[in-house]
């Protein structure tokens, strides 16, 4: 028994809510490099540090497991936690890469910058599509959210692409 006591989940929620929004309204308009690259670099580390404490247990989890036996749901969340931090610790240090390099404008349309938003829609994928996680299939309301997903990003795309090339018609 440990003699430190934990504070209930409500107030962990509410001091992560009050910290975020102290931190949006403390925020300047533009920031000193020196600020950002010490941002980035802290966003990195600590996402370093989940993909090695969960790397291991995937590692540890993918041994374990005998051939031909199904995964269980956990192992598909821990691998979509890992895949999250690990497009977090890509995006940072190649963030602070862009800024120490000078901000080169070749890299703004760079292919590497969409290597991170991919990883992180395919362990999403693997959070809301897990069977199993709920008695054994697929939530209806996962899949509705999923639709509901791809529709979103379908539209998005469509009207980016329609306000950024001007019609032929005049």
């Amino acid at each position: 028994m440990t003699r430190y006591r934990f504070p209930p989940p409500r107030t962990l929620i509410l001091g992560n809510v009050i910290a975020v929004c102290a931190l949006i309204l403390l925020l300047p308009d533009k920031m000193p490099d020196w600020e950002s690259i010490l941002a980035q670099s802290l966003r990195g580390a600590f996402a370093i540090m989940v993909v090695v404490v969960y790397g291991g247990a995937l590692i540890e989890r993918w041994c374990e497991q005998k051939h031909g036996q199904e995964r269980s749901p956990a192992d598909l969340n821990v691998m979509a936690i890992f895949l999250v931090f690990l497009a977090e610790a890509f995006a940072a240090g190649h963030a602070v890469w862009w800024r120490w390099e000078g901000k080169l404008e070749d890299w703004t349309t760079s292919g590497w910058w969409v290597l991170a938003p991919m990883v992180v829609v395919l362990a999403s994928l693997h959070l809301v599509v897990n069977p199993g996680s709920i008695d054994g299939r697929i939530p209806k309301r996962a899949m509705i959210a999923l639709g509901a997903g791809v529709g979103l990003t379908c539209l998005l795309f469509g009207l980016a692409l329609g306000l950024t090339y001007q019609p032929i018609m005049r």
